[in-house]
């Protein structure tokens, strides 16, 4: 159970959009805040400004980007300044090749910051008011993209 957080209340009302796309979906919001949680599927979650607490392995650990792989129990307090959460169907090639590259040894990773901040700004704009899916679409690819390099991408395609 996680420990005591202190919480600021916020009166401000949040936007978030939830897209689901095949064996995939992406959250981008403002303020999340979960209770702890287990899912059936491989979670990529990024604080687009600022960092956000996450409750894993019995301790709050504060960050930019974690990998967090299925079944795993977990809990994220993200900030007002936004979040996204990338959700992944664990049996993909693709979740198969990011858990390969990060999660062999563990079941949360921690990648670099710096080496996904090139999709940042394609998160922060999709997160802006008028939401697509053409949008959402492309900043899931870039995601992908930069946590799976060319060769380790699947080929064909995951359904």
């Amino acid at each position: 159970m996680p420990g005591k957080m202190s919480t600021k209340i916020n009166r401000k009302p949040k936007t978030s959009t939830l897209f689901f796309f095949n064996g995939q979906a992406l959250f981008i919001g403002q303020g999340t805040d979960t209770n702890p949680h287990i899912h059936h599927a491989l979670q990529i979650a990024v604080g687009l400004k600022d960092e956000f607490r996450l409750w894993w392995n019995d301790q709050w650990i504060s960050t930019r980007l974690v990998v967090i792989d299925a079944d795993v129990s977990h809990q994220l307090v993200g900030p007002d300044s936004g979040q996204a959460i990338l959700l992944l169907e664990p049996g993909t090639r693709i979740a198969g090749n990011i858990r390969k590259r990060y999660l062999h040894s563990t079941t949360a990773a921690f990648p670099e910051f710096e080496q996904v901040y090139p999709f940042i700004q394609a998160l922060e704009d999709s997160a802006l008011p008028p939401l697509s899916c053409k949008n959402a679409r492309a900043a899931m690819s870039c995601v992908i993209k930069t946590l799976v390099p060319e060769p380790e991408r699947l080929q064909p395609k995951d359904p």
